[in-house]
């Protein structure tokens, strides 16, 4: 079997543990193990391989397209001209269990876009192939029966970015996605440390940040940047669904995540970044942003009103308006102050992971949204969920804090035993 057709025969499975960041040396022979020297890299620059059907390279680079904000691209279907067709879904509802697909025609030599077709019923899921942690050594790929294993570079990082709850973490991360001649192309999820430092998450940051081209005879690499989309919508199946891979009859790749499209070079060595030929609308941009820190600070507010509320209203017990102006109902159950599986397992939600994740272009836009943040770290430190927990009784937590609001919080004062609003809030 020929190296170029192994991937078509490999499921590759885990085994042995997490993927370490930094692990492992490439394991091809003789001297090829080595990465190509900076300097040499620009005599391979926009090498391609030939096409056996004379179509014409397309530039290589990523585009936004104007797809439906629900709707991610779940699958490549490539046909012999400048066009493929991509298949489009939402995300499983109430209302449709399986999703709503569609189908839209895309010239990859202009970016051009056709009509939105649904589609019924879906189409059946591809499995992704993944890394291998082999045990007591480096991550592995493994190429298919008769074919040596290919270390996985060290200086390319890798994480797991664990499910909530805990399952099969290898499924959602990792993917090897396609092939380019000798050219694997895999996709990474990073980054390593969490946007927000001071909260503590835990899990659902990660996100599929890094393309990954590893030549299988050489070892020679490559890597880019993916970018994010804009949409609140999509984080959760993006988070779930690899980048998508299709093979272009010029030799070329063709990858799609969410709302992005890229034509990536049949031959990456000495490609050293895919460029953005068309990205979202500026104005979009500049909405999402917006509806991030909106979205931070309402969340914030709600969380330290609750906490408020909670020890008025709860822990003194007492139903006054002056005290618990809206009753026992102000004690907001879905505030993330009073969420335990933030405490217990780092869980925010994906709509608020994408607001803490989602690009920001200006340094106005950025002031913005740490503000935000510091807002909502604010409240959730001077949360009481942690001791309501260990003493869930009101008369507990009286005796624990000795009847006083020991938590300062944002917007409110402390006196007489109580807080008392000295702002509006959210």
């Amino acid at each position: 079997m020929t190296k170029a057709g192994v991937l078509h025969q490999a499921f590759v499975v885990v085994a042995g543990g997490l993927l370490l960041a930094g692990c492992g040396a490439v394991a091809a022979s003789g001297a090829h193990g080595a990465r190509t020297a900076p300097g040499a890299r620009t005599a391979h620059h926009g090498a391609r391989t030939p096409s056996a059907h004379g179509t014409r390279a397309a530039a290589v680079g990523w585009r936004h397209l104007d797809l439906p904000s629900g709707m991610d691209i779940r699958a490549v279907h490539a046909g012999s001209g400048s066009s493929v067709t991509l298949v489009l879904a939402t995300a499983p509802d109430a209302a449709n269990p399986q999703g709503v697909w569609a189908s839209v025609a895309y010239n990859w030599r202009t970016g051009a876009l056709g009509s939105l077709t649904t589609a019924s019923p879906a189409p059946p899921a591809t499995a992704s192939n993944q890394l291998v942690s082999q045990a007591g050594g480096p991550p592995m790929i493994t190429g298919g029966p008769g074919a040596a294993p290919l270390a996985w570079p060290r200086s390319i990082p890798t994480y797991t970015s664990g499910e909530n709850p805990a399952g099969n973490q290898f499924g959602v991360d990792n993917a090897i996605i396609g092939q380019t001649g000798q050219w694997l192309w895999a996709a990474l999820k990073g980054p390593k440390n969490p946007p927000a430092t001071t909260i503590p998450l835990v899990w659902g940051y990660r996100h599929w940040d890094r393309l990954v081209a590893l030549n299988m005879a050489t070892g020679q690499h490559e890597v880019y940047s993916i970018p994010r989309d804009l949409s609140s919508a999509l984080y959760g199946p993006l988070w779930v669904n690899a980048p998508v891979f299709g093979a272009l009859p010029s030799g070329e790749g063709l990858v799609a995540l969410g709302h992005w499209v890229a034509v990536v070079p049949a031959n990456p060595s000495g490609v050293a970044s895919l460029p953005t030929l068309a990205g979202p609308p500026p104005a979009a941009a500049a909405a999402a942003a917006r509806t991030a820190v909106a979205l931070i600070t309402h969340t914030a507010w709600t969380s330290i009103d609750a906490d408020a509320a909670f020890w008025n209203c709860y822990v003194m017990a007492d139903p006054s308006p002056a005290a618990c102006p809206h009753g026992a109902s102000a004690v907001d159950e879905n505030a993330l102050s009073m969420q335990t599986t933030f405490y217990n397992h780092g869980d925010v939600g994906f709509s608020l992971l994408w607001a803490m994740t989602v690009p920001v272009s200006s340094a106005s836009e950025q002031q913005a949204r740490t503000a935000a943040e510091k807002l909502l770290e604010q409240g959730l430190a001077g949360s009481y969920l942690g001791a309501s927990i260990g003493s869930p009784s009101a008369a507990a937590l009286r005796a624990l804090y000795h009847g006083q609001p020991p938590h300062p919080l944002p917007g409110y004062t402390r006196r007489q035993g109580y807080y008392w609003a000295s702002t509006a809030g959210g």
